[in-house]
């Protein structure tokens, strides 16, 4: 099939699954800017080891958001 024939509307509902996207091919530049909320990521899923040095700063960080337990 050529690059571009299948569109969104033409993929049944859940149709495309993490196990069928090939290692790598789904790139920050890749991803819409509100596609990925707080609501859709995993509980546990953003460890610090996966943010990139100086990407959480005081600006981005909704008032009373952390809890200092």
């Amino acid at each position: 099939m050529p690059d571009g024939s299948i569109s969104s509307s033409k993929l049944a509902n859940n149709a495309v699954t993490s196990a069928k996207i090939a290692s790598l091919q789904v790139t920050t530049s890749k991803i819409n800017n509100s596609a990925v909320t707080s609501t859709k990521l995993a509980s546990g899923a953003v460890t610090e080891d996966k943010l990139a040095s100086g990407s959480v700063t005081t600006s981005r960080i909704a008032d009373e958001a952390v809890d200092f337990d």
